[in-house]
């Protein structure tokens, strides 16, 4: 099982991006909202799947918290790796994460993928998000920026961990910077 896969961008398509690891290319399902540029270096979070009828996939995340909703979303009943990625095509995590946790039941009804399987979603899923990092989910920003300036994700997250609740962009990220320069 593979965690996640680093290498260069080679190809860009609608629903897919190649990334090519010593010679070989890796086509990977992409969300739509994940930008990629070509002949750069990415590390991309893996979840692969196989089936007879679709043989051998990879599905591609620039954001860990997206292919922990993707796991959580493939083990509800009625949802599958295409359905899966189709909602989290249709909504942010973190966006789905609160809906989910506010048993906002008519706004996840509105999502293409999840329509009926509202109330299974929320049932299954409530209690099991405990994976995700909020404070990274609510200073999304911050990470990106941090990311950015080329600081390891260790540190981030540290440093993100530390922050209070409902800080300004600015101000988080100036705290976060702190943080680490002061290890």
């Amino acid at each position: 099982m593979f965690k996640y896969l680093k290498g260069s961008v080679t190809d860009i398509k609608k629903e897919s991006v190649t990334l090519e690891i010593n010679n070989l290319g890796f086509e990977l399902h992409r969300l739509n909202r994940d930008n990629f540029e070509l002949n750069k270096d990415f590390k991309i979070y893996i979840c692969e799947s196989l089936s007879l009828d679709n043989g051998f996939n990879l599905y591609g995340f620039l954001d860990i918290n997206d292919l922990i909703m993707f796991k959580k979303l493939i083990l509800v009943n009625g949802i599958g790796y295409k359905t899966a990625f189709q909602i989290l095509n249709n909504v942010e995590s973190i966006s789905l994460f609160n809906l989910i946790s506010e048993n906002n039941l008519t706004e996840l009804r509105k999502i293409s993928g999840i329509g009926s399987k509202a109330n299974i979603l929320v049932l299954e899923l409530k209690n099991k998000l405990k994976e995700f990092n909020i404070n990274i989910l609510r200073y999304e920003n911050i990470h990106k920026a941090l990311r950015t300036l080329g600081y390891k994700e260790i540190l981030i997250s540290k440093a993100i961990n530390s922050l209070k609740p409902n800080l300004d962009d600015e101000i988080a990220l100036k705290e976060a910077i702190r943080v680490i320069s002061n290890g």
